[in-house]
Formats: structure tokens, sequence, C-alpha cells
């Protein structure tokens, strides 16, 4: 219900005016449209028409209320460094959680959902190491390195491998036009993250078999 809540206030913020989301945004529309049409068939109906409203809301409302504030380069960079903002967040529950919640299972860090809580850790690494790689935010370098190390280990500790996997895996492109700072900052993302991480997994014996197995 709190879900249902917050993406409804959120899509209400098209009152302000929308533009065209544009063709994927819409075509991915039609699709929820066809799955709420077809929610009777489906085993769980009640399921159905609940991730069939929730992906109507993302494609249409609030992508195109988002469509008229992300028109630039600037707008989306300013998008980019909120979600550093809410990586921190992420990391301060994760970090908060860990031992009453890493004990032998998979790990769902403040949330009730592992899947939930490590699909939005991979969304947040590669931003975070944007953050990190990028020259405009020198003064928020430490910061993105920090942030990005703890949710690799968060991800990692957590058990769960799509959430993680995608992080890794959407964190390559940045390493497309690789240079002598990328690869400086790479390195340091890859060994704090590791140290981290070893020094967590020691603490937790439980959750370090768990990840081994």
């Amino acid at each position: 219900l709190l879900r249902w809540v917050v993406m409804i206030l959120l899509a209400l913020t098209c009152i302000r005016g929308g533009h065209w989301p544009g063709l994927p945004a819409m075509l991915l529309a039609l699709s929820a449209m066809l799955g709420l049409a077809l929610a009777p068939l489906a085993p769980i109906p009640l399921w159905a028409v609940q991730v069939g409203g929730l992906l109507l809301l993302l494609c249409l409302p609030m992508a195109a209320s988002v469509s008229t504030t992300l028109e630039t380069l600037w707008d989306m960079e300013r998008l980019l460094k909120l979600f550093l903002v809410a990586a921190a967040l992420y990391v301060m529950l994760g970090l908060s959680s860990l031992g009453s919640l890493a004990q032998g299972q998979r790990f769902a860090g403040a949330t009730n959902s592992a899947p939930l809580f490590v699909m939005t850790g991979g969304v947040l690494l590669p931003i975070a190491i944007w953050g990190a790689m990028n020259p405009a935010l020198r003064r928020w370098r430490l910061y993105c390195l920090g942030v990005a190390a703890c949710t690799f280990m968060l991800c990692i500790i957590s058990g769960e491998r799509t959430g993680t996997f995608a992080g890794m895996i959407a964190s390559l492109p940045l390493l497309a036009r690789i240079g002598t700072r990328r690869m400086v900052v790479t390195l340091a993302v890859v060994v704090l993250a590791g140290a981290v991480l070893w020094i967590v997994l020691q603490q937790l014996p439980e959750q370090a078999d768990y990840v081994r197995r």
C-alpha cells in the first residue's frame, strides 16, 4: 500500500504539464495496458493488476512529467547527483541492519525483500562509479568511492545474484574510454570494495558461508 501511495503521488506531478514521453515509454505503456486487460487470466489476478498498474504509472504520467525536466545533459547530471544522495541513504540503511539480518541467508537490508534491496544497489552502483570518475565532481570523489565500495559489498553479501551482476555489468560501459584517471579510480573502487567486503565477511561467518555456497 505504501508503494502504491508513493507511486501515485509521484504520478500526480504530471499536473505541472507533461511532454511526449517518447516511443519506448509508450510501447511499455501499451504492454502494461495489455497486462491489465489480461489480468483476469493470470494465476494471481491481483498481482497482475499491481504490476500492470505500477508499470502504467511509470510509463505514462511519470514519464510525461519527467520529460519536461530532463531536456539537456545538465538536467540529466542534476538527476544523477540526486541519485548519489539516495545512494548514501541506501548504504546507511544497509549497514545499519547488517548485524541483525545477515545470518546465513539472503540479506534484505532494511527492506523486506532481498531482490528489491539488491536491484536498488544494482541501479545505484554504476551511478556511484560515474560520480567517482566525473572530473566535474572532484569534491565528491571520496564520497562516491566510499558509496560505490559499500554498495558493491552490500550486493555481494546479500547472496542475490541478479541485482549484483546487473550492477557490475552496467558499470562496464564506464570503462569504454579508459584513461589514466579512470584506471586509477577503477582500481581504487576494486581495492576499497574488496577490503570492505573482506572485513564484513570476517565479522559475519554465517553469511560468508552462505555467499560462498
